[in-house]
């Protein structure tokens, strides 16, 4: 699909003038687009809230100890992650790459 998107962009690169009212439209059309995702990514935070409540509603409160849990383990292994690099790149002599 890129060399789909990268063959249309140099035609129409090359009709010059011509291509004008196709270029418009790829504009008005990509405007449309986020405006679209822009309405769903403000209401996303009502769906995911409705969400949880109905699996709370449904399991109780285990849930949200559950999904506590999964944050804390995501966030421990980002700690882990970070430190090791860090370290890692502190042993380094500057203006020298990592092999990896």
């Amino acid at each position: 699909m890129h060399v789909v998107g990268l063959i249309v962009g140099f035609a129409l690169q090359a009709m010059g003038g011509m291509g004008e009212p196709v270029l418009n439209f790829i504009a008005l059309l990509q405007r449309l687009v986020f405006k679209i995702l822009g309405g769903i990514m403000w209401l996303a935070p009502i769906g995911a809230f409705g969400a949880i409540a109905g699996v709370v509603g449904n399991t109780g409160w285990s849930a949200i100890a559950s999904l506590g849990m999964l944050v804390g383990v995501f966030y421990a292994t980002c700690a882990v992650s970070w430190s090791s690099s860090w370290a890692r790149s502190s042993r380094q002599p500057p203006g020298t790459r990592s092999s990896n």
